[in-house]
């Protein structure tokens, strides 16, 4: 009986107790409800009954029916700061999935007294960079840049990719981007030398650029610039006769 006086009590109870040959326990008259507590089978059982709820036709039951559905239920594992945002790492337990949350858009919090133990839990800030660097995106690419990671990392933030070692001087980079010719122009502007992986879309999008690229950069005939700059009335420039 006291074993299960204590959980009430930590579960957020009030629970009191006299003393003497009539005394006993009692829960004591409070203004706010603890959390309910569920175990996995039980939780399921009310996701269920809540479903069907939100689709009867008893009226007055199908708003609140909704509400109770939409609460975020998660495990926190850890805050991880990007650079511009904090997020949370967290288990989602109606997904049942590790999830990422902007700290920013979290509105309020509820403590549901439910104690959790991580068993094997992934790396969050590599949960959270996977997340704004890759997951939202429509193309993926995988590139060994030709750096140490210590270097690579001072210009690559982790909110635009990846970085994994891959050896003494390369380093693992994956990025994503909804297309493909903006991951080139990053990659272009890198201060390393890099080798694509993947995709293979990517490898022509590159040679393409650097065509272009070349061609931008070649010297232009010298007639060719003293007519333009006549042409603009350029002061020292030669006209011709």
């Amino acid at each position: 009986m006291r074993r299960d006086v204590d959980r009430l009590r930590g579960l957020g109870y009030p629970v009191d107790a006299d003393l003497g040959t009539h005394g006993g326990h009692r829960l004591a008259p409070t203004g706010a409800m603890p959390p309910l507590v569920l175990d996995h089978d039980e939780a399921v059982a009310i996701a269920v009954a809540l479903r069907l709820a939100a689709g009867s036709d008893v009226r007055g039951v199908e708003d609140a029916a909704l509400g109770a559905l939409t609460k975020r239920a998660v495990e926190p594992l850890r805050l991880v700061h990007t650079g511009r945002r904090w997020y949370l790492a967290a288990f989602d337990v109606r997904r049942a999935d590790w999830r990422t949350f902007r700290v920013d858009h979290i509105g309020t919090v509820t403590n549901t007294g439910h104690r959790f133990h991580h068993v094997d839990p992934p790396d969050a800030a590599e949960l959270v960079w996977r997340a704004v660097s890759i997951a939202p995106y429509r193309h993926t690419a995988r590139v060994l840049v030709h750096a140490a990671l210590a270097e690579v990392a001072r210009t690559v933030p982790p909110t635009v990719a990846t970085l994994h070692e891959h050896g003494e001087r390369t380093t693992l980079l994956t990025t994503g981007s909804d297309r493909l010719e903006a991951i080139a122009m990053h990659l272009a502007g890198l201060p390393f030398d890099f080798t694509v992986l993947e995709p293979d879309a990517l490898r022509a999008i590159l040679q393409a650029t650097a065509a272009r690229l070349q061609r931008a950069a070649a010297t232009p005939p010298v007639a060719a610039v003293a007519g333009r700059a006549d042409r603009a009335g350029v002061p020292g420039a030669t006209r011709g006769r």
